[in-house]
């Protein structure tokens, strides 16, 4: 609702979408989830998609270049978002929807939380979408939404020790199967002249985290740690593209690959 910030298609075959910041490309802008870089990289093409909408608990924007502590990419801003706390059983314990309409695309989200005591809770958070009719309404010959299969899952831990220190740590498994082009194409027939114009993106995608927080006894001292990885696998047409990405964060965040 805002008209600094817009989410648009990068490019229609594909479906990719981007988020511009101030009218700068999203390349410039810094796409967090809990104060984590999510979206960066190879994965900016599709990134959005693997962050579904019921997980989210907030968003938060900032507009103009900010600190450089969570990284490199924030010329134009940032925007964060949290998920859904283990430890808020209270708001709401269980969720299930499921959504579906007459173009065949289907979608299903769970979350699950369980505080087990004070100090350990965990949630589950499960997304399936799906997208297998080919729809072409103005009979151009593309498809108006490429065809999909996602399938997102999350389990994440928090940890209170009701002293100096607290952490959150969990794993999160991405995959994702994504075909536009002409509707004549064919994924399954040899690309060749004979067949249609079509792209294929095949993504598989894990993701490791931890946070640590301690707080000392002496006044206003206290440190941070943020752990994270993650291992994508992107086939788009013939070519394979692959990423390893380790981060570790203490005040600042050094990239290592």
């Amino acid at each position: 609702t805002n008209n600094t910030v817009d989410a648009e298609f990068s490019d229609a075959v594909t479906g990719a979408k981007t988020i511009k910041l101030l009218g700068l490309d999203g390349v410039y802008a810094q796409i967090m989830t809990e104060n984590m870089d999510n979206v960066r990289g190879l994965s900016s093409a599709y990134g959005l998609t693997f962050i579904p909408g019921p997980w989210i608990e907030s968003i938060q924007i900032t507009k103009g270049p900010g600190s450089v502590v969570n990284g490199y990419e924030g010329i134009t801003g940032s925007i964060n978002t949290e998920y859904k706390k283990p430890f808020d059983a209270d708001e709401e314990t269980a969720r299930l929807d499921v959504y579906g309409n007459q173009f065949g695309r289907w979608e299903a989200n769970a979350v699950y939380k369980h505080p087990f005591n004070l100090k350990w809770s965990t949630g589950l958070y499960g997304n399936v979408s799906q997208m297998q009719q080919k729809v072409d309404h103005n009979d151009d010959g593309f498809l108006d939404v490429p065809m999909n299969s996602t399938y997102t899952f999350m389990n994440k831990w928090n940890y209170f020790s009701g002293g100096m220190h607290e952490a959150q740590f969990g794993v999160k498994y991405i995959n994702s199967n994504v075909t536009g082009g002409q509707t004549s194409f064919d994924v399954n027939s040899p690309r060749t002249t004979e067949n249609g114009y079509g792209v294929g993106a095949d993504i598989t995608r894990w993701e490791l985290f931890m946070k640590n927080g301690f707080v000392f006894k002496r006044p206003s001292t206290s440190i941070g740690t943020i752990l994270q990885f993650a291992d994508l696998n992107l086939l788009v047409g013939r070519n394979n593209y692959g990423l390893s990405n380790g981060l570790q964060t203490i005040q600042c965040r050094n990239k290592n690959k």
